[in-house]
């Protein structure tokens, strides 16, 4: 073959390589999803045996319009993006404060009862929508301590830095949670798509998830009745 033929033909190979990786670059750049407005719930789950136990949720640390039901503003055509991209004092804002891209949200929970007891914390994927779930940070501040979840990833290892969802429907689920009486503990809710997951793909484009973290009672103490 001839040198300048040969010349030719690795100029047109790096051109066409360098045009791939442009074409998937952008294929994984345009991927977004849904969270659904209003359809993000935090909630105390009331039972008929717990009327001593009064749990109260705040969007504020004074208090000042409890509740025992919030809702976090989701974001319509969420865009992938990375974590470390995120505010570092995302934790510092009480209510909602999203980005342009990933949900922010924090709140407080208290117990405004006589009685000391152990909560439950339970956050779950209501509905999914074309494997939106795959790619999904979901980072959880309690008290100023974080941990970030994420789905398993497809080679059946923990996502790095992440730890992977109890099940398909089931973030996660904490069953030890000590609350004493007027004690509080803040929360802050960072939910975004990770555009360095591997599962991060045109796929899931258009995609949605409907989310919910509920606290119910698992244990009252009386002793201090």
């Amino acid at each position: 073959m001839k040198p300048s033929r040969l010349l030719f033909l690795t100029k047109f190979l790096k051109i066409f390589l360098l045009c791939s990786g442009t074409f998937l670059v952008t294929l994984y750049a345009s991927t977004s999803l849904v969270v659904n407005k209003n359809e993000f719930t935090i909630s105390f789950v009331e039972s008929d045996d717990e009327e001593l136990v009064e749990i109260s949720l705040s969007e504020d640390k004074e208090f000042t319009n409890p509740s025992v039901r919030l809702v976090c503003g989701g974001i319509d055509g969420m865009t992938n993006i990375s974590g470390s991209s995120i505010s570092e004092n995302v934790d510092s804002i009480d209510g909602s404060h999203n980005g342009k891209h990933y949900i922010a949200y924090t709140f407080y929970v208290k117990n405004t009862g006589n009685v000391d007891c152990i909560l439950q914390e339970e956050y779950l994927i209501d509905s999914v929508v074309k494997g939106a779930d795959a790619a999904i940070r979901i980072k959880v501040y309690r008290n100023g301590e974080h941990t970030t979840y994420a789905k398993i990833g497809s080679d059946g290892l923990p996502e790095y830095g992440t730890e992977s969802f109890v099940s398909s429907n089931v973030v996660f689920k904490n069953t030890d949670i000590d609350l004493k009486v007027g004690q509080q503990i803040r929360y802050t809710l960072v939910i975004w798509l990770e555009g360095d997951d591997p599962e991060c793909v045109n796929a899931i484009k258009g995609g949605s998830l409907n989310m919910s973290l509920s606290f119910s009672v698992l244990k009252i103490d009386y002793e201090d009745e």
